[in-house]
């Protein structure tokens, strides 16, 4: 029992004890030997560890060098009594590291006064009741452990909040006031002593487009409809601009439920993973995570609506080919900022998944329309030229949507399906956007089978040339060509031009196809010019991705030289949106290739942005008419008038006019009329084979005799 005692004694010294009335350590003081005796036997009956002075200042020494948890001090004792021996006490003990209880004769009311003020905790009287000693003694401990732990636990905290990365907030709802940690107010550039105590001085701190969700979020938790509260958001440094936040907190509620305090973390996640460093927008980890939570919390409301919006840049590649990546980068930043400005809503995330593809989160939707009316905003300010680096810059968007349903289990399934949606507003010149239909996620598994095959076309020979006439409806003779590419697949059969052309662009394989068909048109118009015993014009059409090459001018010559075709017979045909993406850069290369005798077309006239400053300034021999105004000529007065005034634009400027699209000899005859020289169509022909060129070649047309003529008549 000894050894036990003597060990407890020495766990408690090195601070190891845990509270318990075997772990405590009480010094008796009194000269008395028989009251020293009745204590100890008392005490240590009762399981406490026992220490005795028999004066006031060997009770000063033992509590100078050892560890006790309370002492008992007797009020009367001869040259330092009780009260002294208190006062010289409390110099090395406060009241709550020792308590000490006052053991008198007396209790009268002067003397328990003056043993409080000595700095006593409690007293009793003699004759000593020993159950009531033994109870004030435990209350006494009891306190002291509970005050030890409560000091202990704030020493904890002060070191968490200290030594965390994280800053901390702690909300009493009761009071209305905030505590910030000083990691808190560093992390927004404050100084540790800026005066911040309520949630005011948090809140005008939120950027705007994220503080009503940050409001909803603590609402909801604090009502108990979440079981926590975890959001992201901007908060303004005061150095910096804004910095993203992850904000976590947790209530916490009184017997009935009702939230009285909250508290929780805020930690700076700008530089982590979930900001684009490029933008400073959410990047792809961040917008999956709350496109997830978003789905989670529709399981629990089934009627919350949310929607998706997949966005792609035309052409952004060719921006980035051609200026380089420096003012690549400066044109996605200036997109992102209107991206953010055009979506205008605070339950919303605009994130940049990647390259030039963008996306955004409608947590709260009413119905589709809402997911329209943003659509439309972000096309609209897409459509505005871009000021990059002294240079305009015009692309449009295409956008994918999709909205949440039953089908989507995950956030990549959304992400999945608002990009094949994309896709499709993308291959349609007249669709901007595009909602998801289950039908789609097939169409695109079956187009990347086909970019698959259309991989292997050209080394198994897949790919033909075939030609369409163009008529000169002035004197009735073909004057020359369009070279246009076509594809016959072992599994796919005959596929459309409008499939494999835009799979081409996207995949890199079109420079491939162009170089082909423009060497083999080359190669085919000698013949075709030999056997006519005439000069004839063979049009190609060249992609955006052969533009931006350097090496297009050189592979033209080159392709020219080889096949022996005069310059002058060939025709290079570049679309107005291809053109116009970059103006500058353009007329430079159209210039340099009309300057080594290739003609230039532009190609869909009507259709793209440009302005007549530019159309001046391009070194163009043709106009091309889009089929879609020559097809609806008479069914639409606008389409009419853009006939007729892109006629009398060519006039002006000295240009030769190309109507695509001639189905019927109402629109041939009206084209004659307005001045139109040249014209290509189903009206005529199909495109056809290499040996059947020929053939249109040696054919004269004569214009129909009445509007019921079913098509030219060869003499």
């Amino acid at each position: 029992m000894v050894n036990l005692v003597n060990n407890l004694a020495v766990q408690h010294r090195k601070g190891l004890l845990k509270a318990g009335r075997a772990d405590a350590r009480i010094l008796i003081v009194d000269d008395e030997v028989i009251n020293r005796m009745v204590l100890s036997r008392m005490l240590r009956q009762r399981g406490f560890e026992v220490v005795e002075a028999d004066n006031g200042r060997s009770a000063i020494k033992l509590l100078i060098n050892e560890n006790f948890d309370l002492v008992l001090l007797d009020l009367a004792m001869p040259m330092l009594d009780g009260l002294q021996t208190s006062r010289l006490l409390r110099q090395v003990r406060t009241k709550m590291q020792l308590p000490v209880i006052i053991v008198t004769a007396s209790d009268e009311r002067e003397c328990v006064i003056e043993a409080f003020r000595s700095g006593a905790n409690d007293y009793i009287t003699k004759p000593i009741d020993q159950e009531i000693a033994i109870a004030r003694i435990e209350s006494q401990l009891q306190l002291k452990r509970a005050q030890e732990a409560l000091r202990e636990s704030e020493e904890r905290y002060a070191l968490a909040a200290q030594g965390s990365n994280d800053g901390l907030w702690d909300w009493n709802l009761y009071t209305g006031s905030v505590y910030f940690s000083q990691r808190w107010k560093t992390m927004l550039g404050l100084s540790p002593n800026e005066k911040l105590d309520t949630m005011s001085d948090w809140l005008e701190r939120v950027h705007a487009d994220d503080l009503l969700r940050v409001r909803n979020g603590l609402t909801a938790h604090l009502r108990g409809e979440t079981q926590h509260f975890e959001t992201e958001l901007r908060m303004l440094h005061a150095n910096n601009g804004y910095r993203w936040m992850l904000c976590r907190g947790l209530a916490v509620r009184n017997e009935l439920g009702k939230a009285v305090r909250i508290a929780g973390s805020l930690s700076d996640i700008t530089e982590g993973n979930v900001a684009d460093a490029l933008t400073s927008l959410p990047n792809r980890l961040l917008f999956v995570d709350r496109l997830q939570r978003c789905l989670d919390q529709c399981r629990r409301y089934p009627n919350r609506r949310f929607a998706v919006l997949y966005l792609d840049v035309d052409g952004f590649k060719l921006i980035n080919d051609t200026y380089g990546h420096q003012t690549g980068d400066a044109f996605l930043i200036e997109m992102s900022r209107r991206l953010e400005s055009a979506v205008r809503n605070s339950d919303s995330v605009v994130a940049r998944l990647g390259g030039d593809e963008f996306a955004v989160l409608l947590e709260n939707i009413r119905s589709e329309l809402d997911a329209t009316t943003v659509a439309e905003r972000v096309i609209d300010a897409m459509a505005t030229p871009f000021h990059i680096g002294g240079r305009e810059v015009v692309t449009r968007a295409s956008i994918g949507i999709t909205t949440n349903s039953e089908r989507c289990e995950t956030a990549d399934m959304l992400i999945r399906e608002a990009d094949s949606a994309m896709y499709f507003a993308k291959s349609n010149t007249h669709v901007r956007y595009k909602f998801f239909e289950p039908c789609m996620m097939e169409e695109s598994a079956a187009r990347l089978e086909m970019t698959s095959e259309l991989r292997k076309a050209l080394a198994l020979n897949e790919l033909t040339v075939q030609y369409q006439p163009i008529v000169d409806i002035q004197i009735g003779v073909t004057a020359g060509f369009e070279a246009l590419a076509r594809w016959t697949n072992s599994r796919f059969g005959s596929v459309p031009p409008s499939e494999f052309i835009p799979l081409a662009e996207e995949s890199g394989l079109i420079v491939d196809i162009g170089s082909f068909v423009m060497q083999t048109a080359c190669t085919q118009a000698v013949d075709l010019c030999a056997q006519g015993n005439r000069t004839i014009m063979m049009s190609v059409n060249v992609s955006p991705r052969q533009i931006i090459s350097d090496a297009l001018v050189e592979n033209v010559q080159t392709t020219v030289q080889s096949s022996s075709l005069p310059y002058g017979c060939l025709k290079l045909e570049v679309t107005e949106t291809t053109v116009m993406q970059d103006p500058d850069t353009s007329i430079q290369l159209l210039t340099a290739l009309r300057d080594s005798g290739v003609a230039i077309g532009l190609d869909d006239f009507g259709t793209g942005y440009s302005s007549l400053a530019y159309l001046h300034r391009l070194p163009l021999s043709v106009l091309k008419i889009d089929r879609s105004f020559v097809v609806d000529m008479f069914n639409s007065q606008e389409n009419l008038a853009i006939v007729e005034t892109i006629i009398k634009l060519a006039d002006s400027l000295k240009l030769d006019v190309i109507a695509e699209g001639v189905e019927n000899a109402e629109q041939l005859i009206h084209l004659q009329k307005l001045g139109c020289k040249y014209v290509q169509g189903y009206y005529f022909c199909k495109p056809v084979k290499a040996t059947e060129a020929t053939e249109l070649l040696h054919r004269n047309w004569t214009l129909p005799a009445s509007l019921s003529t079913t098509g030219f008549l060869a003499d």
